[in-house]
């Protein structure tokens, strides 16, 4: 395995990262609270940790209150969703920012270091070419980023953040909704916004004739496993046949 395939198997697994937080919680939920109370029982021992973890509490900040309350969850879920985005914001930049353009300088010192100097083969008329192609592709990137966000956007306001965040599975009361863009017939909305502002990114920032599209399928790869397995009922079966019993969710708040 060279070099680069080296890089891009790291950026697959720290892509997926996230997804098996993800089922972990979908699949665990009240494995993932005692988790939580037990990391906070032990870091709140520690100086300076308090104020961190005072804003998961329904205790409008007050830490004397804190021993009597349990973390808000679905807050805490979000916290470290936000986190994990480090991860795929991480593997995007590089990819974009250093490994592509490592790739470019390559070539272009390749060139030079064969010809004695660089001679582009390209004429005018190539780059004109190039230039309208590199236009169509950023307005397209645009217009899938914009798709692709506002798929984001519309799912947070019709599920709200304890929706969203796995509410229904840690045990907080939610509502169904019909609203866009769930009624719309699209599976997964969010995640599918997900995947179309990706692919929009690098149909804006990418160099023609060089990027490769290896980030934007690893994301397609994962969040299908997240829609297909990892968060559906063939995930369920699936642990049902490797661990002998079947996984369970919190339909109530403790």
């Amino acid at each position: 395995m060279d070099t680069n395939n080296g890089v891009l198997f790291l950026c697959f697994l720290l892509l997926g990262i996230e997804r098996v937080l993800y089922a972990y919680i979908y699949h665990f939920p009240s494995h993932f609270k005692s988790t939580v109370q037990w990391m906070e029982s032990f870091l709140m021992r520690m100086p300076g940790f308090q104020d961190c973890f005072v804003q998961l509490h329904d205790t409008n900040r007050n830490k004397a209150m804190m021993k009597n309350t349990k973390p808000i969850y679905w807050k805490v879920m979000m916290t470290c969703g936000m986190y994990i985005k480090i991860f795929q914001f991480g593997v995007l930049c590089y990819d974009i920012c250093i490994r592509q353009r490592t790739i470019v300088s390559d070539i272009f010192s390749y060139t030079v270091a064969l010809q004695g100097e660089y001679n582009s083969p390209l004429s005018i008329a190539d780059y004109v070419k190039i230039g309208e192609y590199s236009i169509h592709r950023f307005v397209a990137g645009i217009i899938l980023c914009v798709i692709g966000q506002g798929l984001n956007i519309a799912v947070f306001q019709a599920l709200g953040g304890i929706g969203v965040y796995y509410g229904y599975e840690l045990g907080y009361k939610t509502h169904m909704t019909n609203a866009f863009p769930y009624n719309t017939g699209i599976s997964d909305p969010q995640y599918w916004g997900v995947v179309l502002c990706v692919l929009g990114i690098y149909m804006m920032c990418g160099i023609p004739g060089v990027t490769t599209f290896h980030i934007p399928v690893y994301e397609l790869f994962w969040y299908l496993m997240s829609m297909k397995v990892f968060e559906h009922t063939n995930g369920k079966r699936l642990i049902t046949v490797i661990t002998g019993r079947e996984t369970y969710l919190t339909n109530k708040e403790e």
